[in-house]
C-alpha cells in the first residue's frame, strides 16, 4: 500500500488536473477513485480487516470518509492494491479479493478466488444508490428483527430502526457469499435511513444523504458473521457475575423487601447474580407525568431513602454477605427542574422528535462530549457506592443514544477503575458496534403469553446475527399476570439465552420461584442449576466470541447450511454444540429437529440419530429437551 500511495502522490504531481475531481481522499487513508460514466465517482478501499468500502461521491464532493458508531474507529485496515483487469479497475486485497468497477459504471464483488459475488447495474444510472445482482435462491440474514418477524430467520428487506420490542440495522448476509453494512449520517430521529430491498433478483440500496456500503466477501454465515462483527470493533467480555441470573422487577417496595427477596433466593437455593430495581431505587415514582420543565421534588442522581436509606453500607452488606451484585435503571432525560435548566443552558437537550412521545423537552442529547462528560461524572458516585452495572431503558428517540449513552458510562467507570474493568449494561434496543463497549440487550417490554414465549428464541437468533451477541429478555413477560407452567418453561429458556434475567411490571406478581407453588419452583431451581453448572462453558464460548468472533449462541443454519430443514428454523438453536429445542407449548409436546449425526440427549446421555423430526411427545414438567453433538466436549461445574 505504500507503493500504491507513492503512485498516487507522483501522478498528483505530474498531472494534478485528473485528481481536482478526484482526490485521494483523507491523508494517511489512501483510496481508488474511479470515476462514473453517468457522473459521479466511486472511492474504493478496506475498511479494517474484514470489508471494502464504496464511498459513492458525485463530481464535486471531497467530504472525508464518515465516522459511523458502527464501524470500529482504530481497526487497521487490510492492505491493498490497484488493480486492472481488461477495461475493469479497481483495487484487490489478498485477505479479501477484489472490489471492481468495470467501463459500463458498474460494481463487481469477487472473492479471493475471484468467483464474482454480486454485480451492480450501472451506478448513478437509476433513483437508487446502487443495485446489486442478488441470484434466485438467495436468502439475507441479519437485518434484526421485531416480534412479528420472529418466527422465521431470513429477510429480504431492512434498514436502521430502532423502538422498544424491535431493532433494524443496515446490514445483511446473503447466501451468495458476502455480507454488507450501509453507512450513512442521513439520521431521522429512531431511522438510520439506509435501506435494502431484495426483490425480483435484484437487491436495491437507496439512502437520501452520504452513503458507503462496506461489502465483505464469506463463504458462509459464520465467516460471514465474524467479518461484520469485527467491522464493528468486536465483541467485549462481560463480567463473570453478567453470565449467572439476574432478579429484575419495577416495584422493590422498600429496604426490608429487599433485604427479604435476596433472602429468600438464598435460602430456597435458587442460584442468582445480581439483582435490577427501576425507578424506585433512585426516584419516589416515575417522571412520566411531568411537565417540560420537570419538577423540585425530583432527583435524577440520588437515592430513595426508602428503598436505600443507607446505599453504601447496603451495597457493601449485599454484596459481602449476600454476594448480590446490584444495577439500577437509568433513563436518557431529566425530571428535576434545576438539573433541567443546566441542560437547557448548556444546549445539552435532545430536539423533539421520535417514538417516545412522554417526556416532553426532557431529553438528553449524548452525541454531545461535553454533556457526556457531565452525564458520567452525575452518576459516579454511584459506582463508588458500589453500584455494578447499569440498566439503560427508553433511549429509542434517536437511532445512536444507547450507543453514546453507553460510551458516557463506560468512560465514567473506566475513569473510577481503569481501563481494565469490565464495562457492562443492558439495554433495551442497540446499534451495530455497541458490543465492542460492553452493551448488552434485552428484547423490550413483552407480554406474558406463550406467543411471546415463542418468538423470543427468534427475536434473539436475529439480533445476534445484527450484531448484538448478548441478548435476554423479560422471562415471564413484563405484563400481566404468568402462569407457573409458563413462567417455568420461560425460565428454561433462559437456561440457554447468552444471558438470563427476569422481569416485571409492579401491577403484577413478581417473578420469583418460590411465588408460583412448589412444582413450578422446583423446575425453575433446576433450571437455575443448570444455568450455573453450564457457567464454564459459557464463559470459554464468551472468550472465543470475543476472540475469534464465532457467534456463541447461533441458529442451525449456521452449523448446517446444506440442511433445507433449519433454513428458517427460529424455534431451536445452538448454544455453542449444545441444541437447544425448549418446550414453547402450552400443552408441553416437544418438537425437535437433529441434522444429519449422532447426538446425545444432555439429560439421559441416550444416543440419539439425527437427520429427522423426532416423534413428538409430552415433557416433563422440568425437562429441557438439548442434545449434545458427538465429539463436542461441555465443560461443567
Amino acid at each position: 500500500w505504500t507503493w500504491g500511495l507513492l503512485r498516487h502522490l507522483v501522478m498528483m504531481v505530474l498531472f494534478p488536473s485528473l485528481f481536482l475531481l478526484a482526490p485521494l481522499a483523507v491523508l494517511g487513508l489512501p483510496e481508488t477513485v474511479v470515476r462514473l460514466p453517468a457522473g459521479g465517482r466511486l472511492a474504493l478501499s478496506t475498511s479494517g480487516a474484514t470489508a471494502f468500502r464504496v464511498r459513492f461521491l458525485s463530481d464535486d464532493d471531497n467530504a472525508e470518509p464518515l465516522n459511523s458508531p458502527m464501524v470500529a474507529p482504530k481497526a487497521p485496515d487490510a492492505p491493498f492494491s490497484e488493480v486492472t483487469i481488461g477495461k475493469s479497475s479497481g483495487i484487490e486485497s489478498a485477505a479479501l479479493g477484489r472490489l471492481l468497477v468495470t467501463a459500463d459504471g458498474e460494481l463487481e464483488l469477487q472473492n479471493v478466488a475471484g468467483d464474482l459475488l454480486t454485480k451492480s447495474e450501472p451506478v448513478g444510472a437509476g433513483g437508487a444508490v446502487v443495485v446489486l445482482s442478488s441470484s434466485t435462491q438467495a436468502k439475507l440474514y441479519g437485518g434484526g428483527s421485531d416480534q412479528a418477524e420472529a418466527l422465521h430467520l431470513s429477510k429480504p428487506s431492512g434498514g436502521g430502526h430502532i423502538v422498544n420490542r424491535a431493532t433494524y440495522v443496515p446490514y445483511y448476509y446473503s447466501t451468495d457469499g458476502y455480507a454488507a453494512l450501509g453507512v450513512t449520517d442521513s439520521l431521522q430521529h429512531n431511522v438510520l435511513q439506509a435501506d435494502y430491498k431484495l426483490e425480483d433478483g435484484k437487491l436495491s440500496w437507496t439512502c437520501p444523504g452520504t452513503f458507503e456500503l462496506h461489502l465483505m466477501p464469506a463463504a458462509s454465515l459464520k465467516v460471514g458473521t465474524a467479518a461484520y462483527l469485527a467491522l464493528a470493533g468486536g465483541v467485549q467480555m462481560l463480567p463473570r457475575y453478567a453470565f449467572g441470573f439476574a432478579a429484575s422487577r419495577w416495584g422493590w417496595k422498600d429496604h426490608t423487601y429487599i433485604e427479604e427477596t435476596l433472602t429468600a433466593f438464598r435460602d430456597g437455593k435458587f442460584p442468582a447474580d445480581s439483582f435490577i430495581a427501576d425507578f424506585e431505587w433512585f426516584g419516589n415514582g416515575s417522571d412520566y407525568k411531568f411537565k417540560p420543565e420537570g419538577r423540585d421534588d425530583y432527583q435524577d442522581f440520588g437515592y430513595n431513602n426508602v428503598t436505600f436509606p443507607q446505599p453504601r453500607q447496603q451495597l457493601q452488606d449485599y454484596h459481602q454477605r449476600l454476594n448480590f451484585r446490584f444495577s439500577g435503571i437509568r433513563k436518557p432525560r431529566l425530571g428535576n427542574s434545576i438539573v433541567l435548566q443546566k441542560a437547557e443552558s448548556s444546549g445539552w437537550k435532545a430536539p423533539p422528535g421520535g417514538p417516545e412521545t412522554y417526556a416532553e423537552e426532557r431529553w438528553l442529547s449524548f452525541d454531545s462530549p461535553d454533556m457526556r462528560l457531565w452525564y458520567g461524572r452525575q452518576n459516579a458516585h454511584y459506582l463508588d457506592d458500589g453500584v455494578d452495572y447499569w440498566w439503560n431503558d427508553e433511549g429509542e428517540n434517536n437511532y445512536y443514544t444507547y450507543h453514546w449513552w453507553n460510551v458516557a458510562q463506560r468512560d465514567s467507570l473506566h475513569g473510577r477503575g481503569g481501563p481494565t474493568k469490565r464495562f457492562y449494561s443492558l439495554n433495551r434496543a442497540f446499534t451495530p458496534g455497541m458490543a465492542r463497549l460492553g452493551a448488552a440487550v434485552w428484547t423490550g417490554d413483552i407480554a406474558a403469553s406463550w406467543d411471546h414465549l415463542r418468538r423470543t428464541p427468534g427475536t434473539m437468533l436475529k439480533w445476534g446475527l445484527a450484531g448484538a451477541p448478548y441478548v435476554t429478555c423479560d422471562i415471564g413477560g413484563f405484563f400481566h399476570e404468568v402462569t407457573p407452567e409458563l413462567l417455568s418453561r420461560w425460565y428454561q429458556v433462559g437456561t440457554f439465552l447468552p444471558l438470563m434475567r427476569v422481569h416485571s411490571t409492579k401491577e403484577v406478581t413478581p417473578h420469583w420461584p418460590w411465588l408460583y407453588g412448589e412444582q413450578a419452583a422446583d423446575a425453575m431451581r433446576k433450571a437455575l442449576e443448570l444455568r450455573y453448572q453450564l457457567l464454564p462453558y459459557h464463559y470459554s464460548l464468551a472468550h472465543g466470541m470475543q476472540a475469534y468472533g464465532s457467534l456463541w449462541m447461533h441458529p442451525l443454519i449456521m452449523d448446517f447450511p446444506e440442511d433445507p430443514e433449519v433454513a428458517e428454523l427460529s424455534t431451536q438453536w445452538m448454544d455453542g454444540d449444545i441444541l437447544v429445542a425448549p418446550v414453547l407449548r402450552n400443552d408441553s409436546i416437544k418438537q425437535v429437529y437433529l441434522p444429519a449425526g449422532t447426538w446425545y440427549e444432555m439429560r439421559s446421555g441416550a444416543a440419539v440419530q439425527g437427520g429427522r423430526w423426532l416423534d413428538e411427545a409430552k415433557a416433563d414438567f422440568d425437562e429441557v429437551p438439548a442434545y449434545v453433538k458427538a465429539g463436542a466436549i461441555v465443560p461443567m461445574a
